[in-house]
């Protein structure tokens, strides 16, 4: 695997990791029963050891891969009626 690639992909794991933690620490604290956890990318990786395989395009394209991104949204608080 080539070197970049691994810093990305540990990277990522790590990001993981703290990601688990706050909720970890939203649990211990009571304060998970209250918050809608939101998160997402922010528009496709870049050829510095991200894929955006199968799209095409890489960040800042508007092809598939540089418009696309990976997101969640998680909580135990349930939403009626949202506004935006």
């Amino acid at each position: 695997m080539p070197p970049l690639r691994r810093k990305y992909l540990n990277t990522i794991y790590q990001m993981d990791i703290g990601i688990g933690q706050i909720y970890d620490q939203l649990v211990k604290t009571g304060n998970w029963k209250n918050t809608i956890f939101i998160f997402a990318s922010d528009n496709g990786a870049t050829n510095e050891g991200g894929s955006n395989y199968p799209l095409r395009g890489i960040k800042g394209d508007l092809f598939d891969g540089g418009s696309k991104i990976p997101g969640f949204i998680a909580s135990p608080v349930r939403v009626v009626k949202l506004r935006i």
